[in-house]
Formats: C-alpha cells, sequence, structure tokens
C-alpha cells in the first residue's frame, strides 16, 4: 500500500505540473483542490496512521489520478 500510495503520489504530481495556472476550467480547479488536499495528507501520514486511514488516502489518490488522467487524454491536441 505505502508503494502504490508513492507511485500516484508521483503520477498526481507530474500530472498537475501539465496542469499548472490552468484553474479557468471548473472542473480543473475542482481537481486541483482536490489534489492539494491529497498530497498535503500525505506529508502527514506516517507508520503509525491506522491501515484503514492509508487505504483511504490511496484509494482518493487512485480516484484523482485517474480523474486527471482522463481529463489529459481528452484533452484538445493543441495545449
Amino acid at each position: 500500500m505505502d508503494v502504490t500510495t508513492l507511485k500516484l503520489r508521483g503520477h498526481l504530481q507530474l500530472l498537475l505540473c501539465e496542469y499548472d495556472g490552468d484553474t479557468a476550467d471548473p472542473r480543473i480547479l475542482g481537481l486541483h483542490r482536490d489534489a492539494y488536499r491529497l498530497l498535503a495528507l500525505c506529508d502527514v501520514f506516517d507508520e503509525a496512521t491506522p491501515p484503514l486511514h492509508a487505504y483511504e488516502l490511496m484509494r482518493a489518490l487512485a480516484e484523482t489520478t485517474r480523474s486527471f488522467a482522463d481529463l489529459h487524454e481528452h484533452r484538445e491536441p493543441d495545449r
């Protein structure tokens, strides 16, 4: 679970770089907020974090990363 969370975190950070400053679209703005909130939560989680909380964070990271990936896959080619 720790390795998967770390990978998701890295993927999400890369996708955020692709959309840095692109907050005119309300969908992207909402995803930015979710992403930065989740990344901040990653910083406070450690070995003492209950497994259920770590799992829920991993799932939330996966969902937000998937949403950004879907957006990236369907974005206009000239961007």
